[in-house]
Order: structure tokens, then C-alpha cells, then sequence
């Protein structure tokens, strides 16, 4: 499918996951641009569902859920349908120079349902651009965290976060290149690992099975 030309090459126009749905279509979830004032454009969040086809059945432009300023924006970079039939994304929205890790949640028909947008407690400076990696991941709860960079000096916080923003497990101990987290016990879902230290964050989607 061709969604037409981008204003230039930097224009944040991307579909970045998408997933098949219960009747047969697909969820797309991404970032795009609209219209703002003074002629400028600002960063949405988007959802777009179309058919094994390509053929559009609705595409939804998402808002950040704080006044918007030409700073602000948002954009998804996971998406899944749920059980009930509703539909999750997930991402980062800014507000001038910090971020939120941000989920969503709406109908089969793109409506936003209570209580999202979420935009949980865990916001701060920008995430560090810095390499940690999880293995196994997915996992049963249990598994490494890679930081070859890790402030040996210092403490670390490490904390689960649900999909509907609760913080589930928390830990603090000192930071090394290599640690264990035991979360074994959680049910089995998507989170999001938040990792605190000397001023730095880093934040990374887990997935227990």
C-alpha cells in the first residue's frame, strides 16, 4: 500500500510493528505527522488497521494526553490485539525534553477506551541512547541484564511496570556489567524494565511467558 509522498526526509512517517487481528485484518502502529498551527506540524501517535489486502479500514491519529506544544509528540512502536478484542500500543510521548513511556488501549473500531492513554509515573530525562541487553527474553520472569557500561560505583534501580502502567516488582542493588533479575511469578504478559542509576535511564520492553 503507498500512503503517498512525505514532506522530506526527515518527516516522522513510520509504521513501526503490526500485528494480525481476530477477524482476519491487521493493526498497524506507528508515528506521523499533522497539521499544527502557524503552518508548522506536529508528532502523533498512529493507528491504522487494513485488510490481507492493503485496503484501509481506519487509520487514527493519537494526541500526547498534556497540552501541546511544538515540543510534544508521540509515537508507538509496539502494538497487540488483547483477548477482549481491544488494542494495545505502546511507545514514548515527549514533553520538551522528557519522556514517558506511554501505552494506549482501544476498540476493534480505533475509539480510545478508560483508562488510557496512560502516561505512568516513571517519567524522566531522555533514555539513555547506551546498549543493555535481556536474554532470555522472552522468559519465565528470570533472566540477565547486559551493561558493559554499568557505573560499578554506584546503586542501581531496576522495576517492572504492567502494561496498564502499575509498577510490579522493584528492586535496588549495584549496578555491574552483568545482573540477574528474578521476576519469576509474574503473569505472563508484556512490561517494561526500568533501569535507574547516577542519573541515567534506560527503559526495555520484557515479555514473560
Amino acid at each position: 500500500m503507498n500512503f503517498g509522498k512525505a514532506a522530506s526526509v526527515n518527516a516522522r512517517i513510520n509504521l513501526r510493528d503490526f500485528e494480525p487481528t481476530a477477524d482476519g485484518n491487521y493493526i498497524a502502529a506507528g508515528e506521523t505527522t499533522v497539521p499544527a498551527e502557524n503552518n508548522n506540524t506536529r508528532r502523533v501517535g498512529w493507528l491504522y488497521k487494513f485488510s490481507p489486502q492493503g485496503d484501509s479500514i481506519w487509520s487514527k491519529h493519537i494526541d500526547v494526553p498534556f497540552p501541546v506544544i511544538p515540543q510534544n509528540g508521540g509515537y508507538f512502536g509496539g502494538v497487540g490485539e488483547l483477548s477482549s478484542g481491544s488494542i494495545v500500543a505502546g511507545g514514548a510521548a515527549y514533553e520538551g525534553s522528557t519522556l514517558y513511556p506511554w501505552l494506549v488501549k482501544v476498540d476493534a473500531n480505533g475509539c480510545l477506551q478508560e483508562p488510557c492513554p496512560v502516561l505512568n509515573a516513571i517519567a524522566g530525562p531522555a533514555v539513555s541512547k547506551e546498549v543493555i541487553q535481556l536474554f532470555p527474553n522472552p522468559s519465565n520472569g528470570r533472566f540477565q541484564l547486559s551493561w558493559e557500561e554499568a557505573p560499578v560505583s554506584q546503586r542501581a534501580f531496576c522495576s517492572l511496570f504492567d502494561v496498564q502502567g502499575r509498577l510490579v516488582w522493584r528492586e535496588e542493588r549495584q549496578a555491574a556489567p552483568r545482573m540477574n533479575i528474578d521476576a519469576a511469578g509474574l503473569p505472563p504478559g508484556f512490561y517494561l524494565l526500568e533501569l535507574r542509576s547516577e542519573g541515567r535511564r534506560w527503559v526495555g520492553k520484557v515479555v514473560v511467558n
